[in-house]
């Protein structure tokens, strides 16, 4: 009986010592991240801070309303929730995996909290049950890309410049589809056929940008052997543009 009271003893101080070593590591890689806050991420987001408390890492983001309305992510909490753990768990970014890796190591939580500018906060948490059993999405890219559409198409329309809006997202016959309405007053359609490869010229140079949003997407595209097309729709006339890349052009 004492050899079995003292196994288990030691098998308490063990775990005891497995657990501050994993929270400690966990400490550091957070403090480490803080270092580097604010952090622009692009496309107009910013990381202002992360924080290790109660258990729980949280993730402190502020984005532009124009990119990302918190008010329509509180409409479509699940699409979001669900793509921010599959976006999170098979992103190929090192420092956010050796994050992922020591939350799930300490058995912590993972909570991400967006903000508009000036506005109320939306907040997500994840257990690290969760994180654990998300990463075999990354055998299926057709369902990160999938995830990622879901998501996008939540936060539609969205203004993307004065009289041009983003008003679906789609997949289509092997490619991901953006579809641009245009107020034909500002942009001339016929122009935009006429100066097609100039505008798909300026479009590849956007697409080349080292911005982690529009790589993040292209990574995925890539792994999901999708193309990409920029369809834009004049308002009134319904004559179109359509701009395609080839996934081997991506």
């Amino acid at each position: 009986m004492k050899k079995v009271i003292y196994a288990l003893f030691t098998a308490a101080v063990a775990l005891t010592i497995v657990s501050c070593a994993s929270n400690n590591k966990l400490q550091k890689l957070v403090e480490e991240a803080n270092r580097i806050c604010p952090f622009d991420i692009g496309g107009s987001v910013t990381m202002d801070m992360v924080s290790y408390a109660d258990e729980t890492v949280t993730f402190y983001y502020t984005v532009s309303k124009s990119v990302m309305d918190v008010e329509k992510i509180r409409e479509n909490e699940e699409a979001y929730r669900q793509n921010m753990l599959v976006n999170y768990t098979n992103s190929n970014d090192r420092n956010l995996k050796l994050l992922l890796d020591a939350i799930i190591e300490a058995d912590a939580d993972l909570e991400v909290v967006y903000s508009n500018p000036g506005e109320e906060s939306f907040r997500s948490r994840f257990s690290a049950n969760e994180l654990k059993d998300s990463t075999p999405a990354k055998k299926d890219p057709v369902a990160l890309l999938e995830s990622n559409l879901n998501a996008t198409k939540a936060q539609l329309p969205m203004s993307i410049a004065n009289g041009m809006a983003l008003t679906d997202v789609l997949i289509e016959n092997g490619y991901w589809v953006y579809i641009y309405e245009c107020d034909e007053s500002i942009y001339d359609i016929e122009m935009y056929n006429s100066n097609y490869g100039v505008l798909r010229l300026a479009l590849k140079e956007e697409l080349s940008k080292p911005d982690p949003l529009v790589q993040t997407l292209v990574k995925q595209l890539k792994d999901a052997d999708t193309g990409l097309i920029y369809r834009y729709i004049g308002a009134t006339s319904k004559k179109a543009c359509s701009v395609v890349f080839e996934c081997s052009e991506l």
